[in-house]
């Protein structure tokens, strides 16, 4: 009986130290993760200005493409409709 008790008492005592190794574990995990995130954004911050942070896709340079088109349209229609005055304020005043 007493050699049973020894036994589980034992085994319970695996048991805490595997749970606390797996907590270690994961403990670490999350360090090491926020590392990784610390480090990306310090990349980030410390980047060249003239590098690419991304690529466009063709589409989306479709679309920036027309919405500029289109702005620029837009633009010359209403200096079209209110007789060519430019709109910098300095040319009113000559």
């Amino acid at each position: 009986m007493q050699h049973q008790q020894e036994l589980l008492a034992l085994k319970h005592q695996q048991e805490l130290l595997e749970h606390q190794r797996k907590m270690e574990n994961h403990r670490l995990e999350q360090e090491l993760e926020k590392h990784q995130r610390e480090q990306k954004l310090l990349l980030l911050k410390n980047k060249e200005r003239g590098q690419e942070s991304a690529v466009a896709s063709t589409e989306v340079k479709m679309r920036l493409q027309e919405f500029v088109l289109n702005k620029k349209k837009a633009l010359a229609q209403r200096s079209l409709n209110h007789g060519g005055l430019p709109n910098d304020p300095r040319y009113w005043y000559g």
